[in-house]
């Protein structure tokens, strides 16, 4: 079992899985793998759905007429550098591990 999934934060976690992080340089240096194949898997694994780029969510405040309004928006997106494991993921992992 890799390093970053050893520690099955997200397996016993109340929170969803998409809320936990993994870095690219993380699975990098635990994969033992170039950028290219990197690429490649992480490609697979969103086409998937075991994987996601991880996101932030946040929300903005503005005045529209004589309201104050709140909105929630993406305020970041990982793309490739930043990833999470979707619920299916976990399953996946779980059923492979157990």
């Amino acid at each position: 079992m890799t390093p970053f999934l050893g520690k099955e934060k997200w397996f016993r976690s109340n929170r969803p899985p998409t809320s936990i992080p993994i870095s690219k340089g993380d699975l990098l240096h635990s994969l033992s793998v170039n950028e290219s194949d990197y690429w490649e898997a992480v490609d697979n694994l969103c086409r998937l759905g075991l994987a996601d780029s991880y996101f932030e969510e946040g929300s903005i405040d503005f005045e529209a007429g004589d309201n104050y309004l709140s909105e929630d928006v993406v305020i970041s997106h990982g793309g490739y550098d930043s990833l999470c494991i979707t619920a299916l993921g976990v399953a996946f992992v779980k059923v492979c591990n157990y």
